[in-house]
């Protein structure tokens, strides 16, 4: 588009830094660029591993179920570039001097992973004086989609219904 002379169009971007960072560049915005950054994250591996160590150690009863991790949803008045090494104050994304652009953001969750910071998730090893800390005590449960997260199940009557959405720009 640029290339052409156009103007960038509002678009939806994976969560890694570099789509971030240029969603936050004033010369990008000034060329059209406006979004939100979302994605698949990686964290939620450790939220499912601390989940079953809790379970296994005794520390939470949880019946099975299929469970529904909280979908990052950054858009892009929200992205704040961090200082440090975790994200604080708000902050959820590194400058290019600390990570990759192909950086994944989402590999840190500073509520359901405090242990981990942007040094451990790089180099793979451990944040200095972190202990392993609880889970917030509510577990949401994702709905059934067969042949995706279950193969003998039913679907909620209403999974697929469809939804009517109102532009709210106007040409």
């Amino acid at each position: 588009m640029l290339d052409a002379g156009d103007r960038l169009v509002p678009m939806t971007g994976e969560n890694s830094a570099g789509f971030r960072l240029a969603l936050a560049d004033p010369e990008m915005q000034q060329k059209g660029l406006t979004g939100v950054s979302a994605g698949s994250p990686p964290a939620q591996s450790g939220y499912a591993f601390k989940l079953a160590m809790e379970i296994l150690t005794g520390k939470r009863e949880l019946d099975p179920m299929n469970i529904e991790y909280p979908l990052p949803w950054v858009p892009v008045d929200e992205v704040k570039v961090c200082e440090g090494d975790n994200y604080e104050s708000g902050c959820n994304v590194f400058p290019p001097s600390k990570v990759p652009t192909s950086f994944v953001s989402e590999v840190l969750n500073p509520e359901l992973l405090p242990e981990v910071n942007v040094e451990s998730a790089l180099n793979g090893t451990p944040v200095e004086g972190a202990t392993i800390q609880p889970l917030p005590a509510e577990v949401t449960e994702a709905a059934n989609e067969p042949g995706i997260n279950c193969a003998r199940c039913d679907a909620p009557e209403d999974l697929y219904k469809l939804t009517k959405v109102e532009a709210t720009v106007q040409p």
